[in-house]
């Protein structure tokens, strides 16, 4: 078991599950471990909590899909960028809140080509522009993620 953090949930990407308030435990784990419906918090400047929706290991490189509960978009996130998983989640009175799983309805290989196509728009968007935004990159993302949720909601 690895090193224990707390934090306490500011924002609503995942509500309805998780709110304002809510207290959680996070647990470092290691990144190979984190897998598909898992809770993470990234970002160690301005940590950000949501689930995990597709891991993908594209030109030798392993790359976590993520989007909070109430997103209709997400992003990418690098194993260095993870801080730990979320393993308890408390309201506010310190009552404890089951964790939320995913429900996905879409077959495993709808979600794999989705995944590669969205991780490799992100990688061409980088590789071409920068952290400049682009609006044409920009529209092949969304289109990407769209495709790779369809089916997909949480339970």
């Amino acid at each position: 078991m690895g090193e224990i953090s707390t934090g306490v949930i500011s924002g609503s990407s995942m509500m309805p599950y998780l709110k304002t308030g809510y207290q959680l435990k996070i647990i470092k784990v290691d990144p190979s471990e984190i897998k598909i419906s898992d809770i993470v918090v990234f970002g160690r400047d301005n940590p950000t909590c949501h689930r995990v929706v597709g891991v993908v290991t594209l030109f030798g490189r392993r790359f976590f899909l993520q989007r909070g509960d109430n997103s209709r978009a997400g992003g990418v996130c690098t194993p260095k960028s993870v801080v730990g998983k979320v393993f308890y989640v408390a309201d506010e009175r310190g009552r404890e809140i089951p964790l939320p799983r995913l429900d996905s309805r879409s077959s495993g290989w709808v979600q794999g080509l989705g995944a590669v196509l969205y991780v490799g728009a992100y990688q061409i968007k980088h590789w071409l522009f920068g952290t400049r935004a682009n609006r044409l990159v920009g529209t092949l993302n969304d289109l990407c993620w769209r495709w790779f949720h369809w089916g997909s909601h949480p339970s």
